[in-house]
């Protein structure tokens, strides 16, 4: 990783943030128990990141991590909707993600999903490493 930093110094180390982020610390509880000994990376994408970045960040994964290496993305998917519109706008964007349709992607609000660019870096990381095979592991759908 401190090649990573190196490389690209532009990137905020902070652990303040990476401690109370969601998307970092609940899916941790998990990947802690099935991959006990696993070295965990936490990474939180802005929804400013700029997406010329995104080809050589993942380029940059793809050489310095091994070759195994499981990479996670945790986003939320459709905000503000009714349940009938939000799954339907679920359905979307797995469908966009499954063709890995980087124009439609981007193009994604928040009622489709919240970081498209963290989903983009995840998908280039992938095509750079010659792997494009993907699962939605876990849906958690919350309507109050």
């Amino acid at each position: 990783m401190s090649d990573f930093i190196r490389r690209f110094p532009e990137v905020l180390v902070n652990s303040r943030i990476i401690e109370i982020e969601h998307s970092i610390t609940v899916p941790v509880i998990y990947l802690r128990e099935y991959f006990p000994n696993a070295r965990i990376i936490p990474l939180i994408v802005s929804a400013n990141f700029r997406k010329p970045d995104i080809d050589k960040y993942a380029k940059c994964f793809a050489n310095i991590f091994p070759y195994d290496t499981v990479y996670i993305a945790a986003v939320d998917f459709s905000h503000g909707t009714s349940f009938e519109e939000g799954m339907t706008k679920n359905e979307e964007s797995i469908k966009i993600i499954s063709e890995f349709n980087y124009q439609k992607l981007y193009g994604l609000k928040d009622d489709h999903l919240d970081s498209p660019s963290a989903i983009g870096l995840l998908l280039k990381t992938m095509q750079s490493l010659n792997s494009t095979n993907w699962e939605t592991c876990l849906v958690l759908t919350a309507h109050f």
